[in-house]
C-alpha cells in the first residue's frame, strides 16, 4: 500500500524496486494498492487504485480501501508506506482479522511532532507500535527513535535505509539534459520529489543551492545545475526560483526539468556533485545511488549520512559554497564497492512474521 509508479520519488521508486526484487526471486504473489495521484503505469502487477480525491482525509481514505478491497482478499501480509498515524485505525482492523503488516516510516517529519494529531489516533498508533504482528521499518535511526519514545520496550523496530539497486539500467537520459550537459564544463543535479515549505522555508533547499551557484560561478562560468522536480511544483516557490535566477543572472546555468525522469542513474553519472541541501530528510535515495555510481555528494547535516557523504552546514550558504568549489576541484574516483544491500533484511522480515 504506497505511491506506485511513475516514478517521482524515493518512496515510489522503493515499492517498485522491492516488487521486482520479489518477482525475480519467485516470491511475490501480490495486488498494490497505490495512493498515487498521478494513476500508475502499465505493470507486470495487478495494480488496484487506492487514491480516492473525493475523501479529504487520508484516515477515511484508509477506512475505504479496506472496506472496498482489502476485506475482499485474502492476503496475508500488507506492507505499507505511508502515514501510520493517520492509517492506524485501518492497522488495527487488520490486526483483529489477525493479518500480519511491516510498515515502513521514510519521513521523519511525520513524527517530528505527535502532539498535532487527534487524541484518539495517537492512542491507536501505540496499540499498533506494541503489536507483535506489526514490524515496523524506519529509514534512519532518528524514526527509530520517535517511535520507541511512544512505547517503551518496543522490539518490533528496524532501522533499514531505503536503498535497492535497480535491477534495469537501459534508458537514455533525456535529450533535453543531454544537450545541456554537453555544453557545460561542470555539472551540479538536484532531485526533488516535490516542491514544500517548512517552517516557512524551502524544504528542499533549492534557494540556498541556486545562490551557492551563483558564487560557484566565479569560479567556473560555465557551470550548470540540473534541478529536477518531477512532482507538480508549488507556483509560488518555482517564481520565487526563477527570480533568484533572473537576480544572479543565472539563466545560462540553470536547467529545470519538471517531469519523471527516463533514468536519473545516468544522471548522477553525468554529474560532477549530486546535492542534497534539504532542511529535513529521511534516508535519501538520491544520495545513496549517487554514491554508487561513484559520483561526489555533498549533503545537509540534518540528519545522519552514509560514509562519504560531504556534509555542509545546514542553510549555511558560504559553507556549501566553499565545499562545492574544492569538491569541482577533486578527481572522480571510480566506486568498486558493492551497492547497499537492505532486500534481505527486508525479506527475512517477511518470513519471521
Amino acid at each position: 500500500m504506497g505511491s506506485y509508479l511513475p516514478a517521482i520519488g524515493g518512496v515510489t521508486t522503493h515499492i517498485s524496486r522491492l516488487a521486482e526484487a520479489l518477482n525475480k526471486d519467485g516470491l511475490l504473489d501480490c495486488v498494490f494498492s497505490t495512493t498515487n495521484p498521478n494513476g500508475f503505469v502499465e505493470s507486470r502487477f495487478i495494480v488496484k487504485n487506492a487514491f480516492y480525491p473525493r475523501l479529504r482525509y487520508v484516515t477515511l481514505q484508509s477506512l475505504f480501501w479496506f472496506i472496498k478491497y482489502f476485506s475482499k482478499k485474502n492476503l496475508k501480509i500488507i506492507h505499507f508506506h505511508g502515514h501510520p498515524v493517520w492509517e492506524s485505525p485501518t492497522l488495527l482492523l487488520l490486526l483483529l482479522f489477525k493479518k500480519k503488516v511491516v510498515y515502513t516510516i521514510h519521513d521523519q517529519i511525520i513524527l517530528s511532532d505527535i502532539k498535532i494529531y487527534p487524541g484518539f489516533l495517537i492512542s491507536m498508533l501505540k496499540k499498533s507500535i506494541k503489536n507483535r504482528y506489526i514490524h515496523w521499518i524506519a529509514v534512519n535511526p532518528i524514526i527509530k527513535t520517535q517511535l520507541e519514545s511512544l512505547v517503551i520496550d518496543c522490539t518490533n523496530i528496524s532501522v533499514i535505509p531505503a536503498y535497492l539497486p535497480a535491477l534495469e539500467d537501459n534508458n537514455s537520459l533525456e535529450f533535453e539534459i543531454e544537450d545541456f550537459i554537453n555544453l557545460r564544463s561542470k555539472i551540479v543535479s538536484i532531485y526533488a520529489h516535490s516542491i514544500r515549505k517548512i517552517n516557512g522555508k524551502d524544504m528542499y533547499g533549492i534557494d540556498l543551492a541556486l545562490k551557492s551557484v551563483a558564487l560557484v560561478k566565479k569560479h567556473y562560468m560555465n557551470i550548470g545545475i540540473i534541478i529536477c522536480i518531477p512532482n507538480t511544483p508549488n507556483k509560488d516557490l518555482l517564481d520565487n526560483y526563477f527570480q533568484i535566477i533572473k537576480e544572479l543572472q543565472l539563466f545560462n546555468n540553470v536547467l529545470f526539468f519538471l517531469k519523471p525522469l527516463n533514468n536519473p542513474l545516468q544522471l548522477w553519472r553525468k554529474s560532477d556533485i549530486v546535492l542534497r541541501p534539504t532542511l529535513t530528510d529521511g534516508d535519501s535515495l538520491v544520495v545513496r545511488e549517487a554514491l554508487v555510481q561513484g559520483t561526489f555528494v555533498i549533503a545537509s547535516d540534518v540528519v545522519n549520512r552514509p560514509d562519504k557523504v560531504i556534509l555542509f552546514k545546514s542553510e549555511n550558504i558560504e559553507d556549501l559554497y566553499t565545499k562545492i568549489v574544492a569538491t569541482l576541484s577533486k578527481t572522480r574516483i571510480t566506486n568498486n564497492e558493492p551497492p547497499f544491500s537492505n532486500y534481505e533484511l527486508i525479506k527475512n522480515i517477511y518470513s519471521n512474521l
